[in-house]
């Protein structure tokens, strides 16, 4: 999702410098008009806007205030941070108290996890769920979103609405693979059980977009159309 959020801003002529482990990443990257880094610091370095999306609040960590390689001390004051992992709530909060302990308030921190998928992030049209002080931070968070859910209450307040979707992501995740299971164990033809259900009141986003991955699932993927 990185990656596509990143496109999707190079498409609309921002001028756009990154990081990612995967070298094939960075080539596709540097081949869409981006400018890729050798490190988090210096693709933070001298920018207006850093947005962080890495797997958990412990890359997150990494990617602030690791010895070597945090970004945190050398950002410019008044940059603006996204957080746009999937991270416990209580985790911004103990961002925020970090922030203040490096003497680093001069750098604005926005809680903004996002759902979507890689397709819909290259395409700008994320849902995006941001609290903190989001006013001057607005045009990216539009940029790259379809829906944008602003929050109040502080930071926190943004990845606690995300913790209740990834709850019922989960519960989905669950009911899908269930699903097809019994259809296979049925002996139905998977592949049109699929295209029923997705057609249908059963159907959810998580089936639509993860049943294909699964083992019972028989046709060919992906398919034509799905975005992820």
């Amino acid at each position: 999702m990185g990656l596509g959020t990143a496109l999707h801003l190079v498409s609309k002529g921002y001028r756009v410098k990154g990081y990612d482990l995967n070298p094939e990443s960075g080539a596709k990257f540097v081949k869409s008009g981006g400018d890729t880094c050798t490190s988090p610091v210096a693709a933070a370095k001298d920018v207006d806007d850093l947005i962080i999306m890495v797997v958990n609040d412990e890359q997150v960590r990494q990617v602030l205030f690791d010895a070597d390689r945090g970004v945190l001390k050398s950002m410019k004051i008044g940059a603006t941070i996204y957080i746009c992992s999937t991270v416990p709530p209580a985790f911004m909060l103990e961002l925020q108290d970090q922030f203040t302990k490096l003497e680093r308030n001069d750098v604005i921190l926005v809680d903004a996890p996002v759902s979507g998928g890689a397709t819909r992030a290259a395409n700008g049209c994320l849902t995006i769920l941001a609290s903190g002080p989001v006013s001057m931070s607005k045009q990216i968070l539009e940029e790259l979103s379809e829906r944008l859910y602003i929050i109040d209450g502080g930071i926190g307040q943004a990845s606690k609405v995300k913790a209740v979707n990834q709850l019922l992501a989960g519960v989905h995740v669950v009911a899908a693979t269930e699903a097809i299971g019994l259809a296979a164990k049925a002996g139905l033809d998977t592949r049109e059980v699929y295209e029923i259900i997705i057609n249908a009141a059963g159907n959810s986003w998580i089936f639509e977009n993860r049943v294909r991955y699964s083992r019972n699932y028989k046709g060919s993927f992906p398919l034509p159309g799905r975005g992820g």
